[in-house]
């Protein structure tokens, strides 16, 4: 509003349908965070692509929801979606990655993986999260060449507390090791292994036995002393793969 040329006051005036997909789609966002409430989230983000079809954030919102509910097909669809519409954003990538992976399809994981991790940068949590996963991917399949260049990646990063990626190190630093050994890089694998023994929790079920096994399994082949003993401190808390070990170097 003007008088005389003066600005009086000034506002940003948007279409109706416009607002209100946005605020569908920020209450649908909010929603697909809380566990339980994925019905009411669909609706909303139902309702934001209604109101603007070509909205590749809630898309990407309710592939996610779909992928919770294991509704693998519309998950795809809808990452897809999102990525046609706005292929520089990681989300979807790794969204649909994610969902490749609950169907076994290991190769597009790889590569949606990697899709993830070009458009975005490691200021970003999910650059590390796609990283992380596109290594254990690799690992799984065997090509350890590959894993070893995402879990390098990893390793070398310092993550604070309150990053998501903060309680996979020792999960990482376990495969990395595992990894190394594949590849015949034994003192570089016990390195790995040690580094593994320096943390007091993570998200993973890593037994306190194979963190000693594979720590002097990995001294035996480097060619250190005092593996032996170690092995036997392994078997004693129940390594069979020690043990086994220890037999067959008695033979």
């Amino acid at each position: 509003m003007t008088n005389e040329g003066k600005i009086l006051r000034h506002g940003i005036i948007e279409p109706k349908s416009e607002r209100t997909a946005v605020q569908a789609f920020l209450k649908g966002k909010e929603l697909s965070k809380a566990k339980g409430k994925e019905s009411e989230a669909m609706k909303a983000l139902n309702r934001a692509i209604e109101k603007y079809e070509r909205h590749a954030q809630a898309y990407e919102r309710r592939g996610h929801v779909n992928f919770i509910l294991k509704n693998y097909k519309d998950s795809i669809r809808d990452y897809t979606k999102s990525i046609e519409l706005a292929n520089n954003n990681p989300e979807p990538f790794y969204g649909r990655a994610n969902v490749k992976l609950k169907l076994k399809d290991w190769e597009g994981a790889i590569s949606d993986f990697a899709s993830a991790i070009k458009t975005s940068i490691p200021l970003e949590p999910i650059y590390w999260q796609a990283r992380r996963q596109k290594g254990m991917t690799h690992f799984d399949l065997g090509q350890f060449k590959e894993a070893s260049v995402d879990f390098k990646f990893f390793c070398n990063r310092i993550f604070k507390p309150d990053n998501p990626n903060f309680n996979w190190r020792r999960k990482v630093w376990f495969l990395y090791g595992k990894t190394l050994l594949e590849l015949e890089q034994y003192p570089q694998a016990l390195e790995a292994f040690e580094m593994v023994l320096t943390f007091n929790e993570g998200n993973d079920k890593i037994l306190e036995t194979d963190k000693l096994y594979f720590k002097y399994l990995a001294m035996h082949k480097a060619g250190k002393r005092g593996y032996r003993k170690g092995l036997e401190e392994a078997a004693k808390l129940g390594s069979k793969e020690a043990a086994q070990l220890l037999k067959s170097l008695k033979k």
